[in-house]
């Protein structure tokens, strides 16, 4: 009782958003939690995901290499449900995960992942949850408890009482460091314009091919820079073909 009005009085003196996450990562840590993801979506566009991770980038960017953004059925479960699910990555064992467990699997196996969690603590028009991973062997125990997963759940309604994915800011060329706003991914004609231009298409020349006014297709082009954070429209093409938004 004593942590949670701890976190509580903590969370009302923190005036930026960043420094709310920062409390609510060291009071995860102290339960013996190593990494946290936050995400939430519009309830009327669950793809539209905006995260805040303290998974180290290289796990993001397989996650998002295997397309789960679009396709991981958590966004759905935190919409429809209140209940903790939970993913055994060295049992390979899941709860209310179906057809993507595997994937999932996979992703956090090849990082050396023991166990996931999901705890949903977002909900009305923002749906969403808090995600807790564990690599080492006592920590990952830890989170197969049902008890000690109870425990937390206090933790997480005084964490989305006072912050949420949306909060964090961006930098101006890019997105800030932890924070993936899967809502940017490519448009449709975006992508065809980036698959025209890694096909070698100069802009008049996707013009022709898309039927738009050359003008608008570098305006799909910038626009998928930016959602990018690319400086360059090469940088924006090697971008979007690593993160398998286009398949040249």
């Amino acid at each position: 009782m004593q942590q949670i009005t701890d976190l509580h009085s903590a969370m009302l003196s923190a005036s930026a958003p960043e420094r709310r996450w920062n409390i609510a990562l060291n009071a995860f840590a102290e339960m013996g939690v190593d990494w946290v993801t936050a995400g939430t979506a519009p309830r009327i566009k669950l793809e539209a995901v905006t995260v805040q991770t303290s998974l180290p980038a290289s796990i993001m960017l397989d996650y998002i290499s295997a397309r789960l953004p679009v396709s991981d059925p958590w966004m759905q479960h935190c919409a429809t449900s209140t209940l903790i699910d939970a993913l055994d990555v060295e049992a390979k064992q899941a709860t209310a995960l179906t057809a993507h467990a595997a994937v999932l699997q996979d992703v956090f196996a090849a990082h050396g992942l023991r166990q996931v969690c999901l705890l949903p603590a977002y909900s009305g028009d923002q749906p969403g949850g808090l995600v807790l991973y564990a690599k080492g062997k006592e920590e990952a125990a830890q989170l197969r408890d049902p008890k000690r997963l109870q425990s937390l759940l206090p933790l997480c309604a005084v964490i989305a009482a006072y912050w949420q994915p949306t909060e964090t800011k961006t930098e101006k060329d890019g997105l800030a460091e932890g924070s993936y706003l899967f809502k940017r991914l490519l448009a449709p004609r975006e992508a065809e314009a980036l698959l025209w231009l890694s096909q070698g298409l100069q802009t008049g020349r996707i013009a022709e091919r898309m039927g738009i006014a050359p003008v608008t297709v570098s305006k799909h082009i910038a626009a998928a820079r930016h959602k990018l954070g690319a400086r360059s429209r090469e940088q924006a093409l090697a971008l979007a073909i690593k993160y398998r938004l286009i398949a040249p």
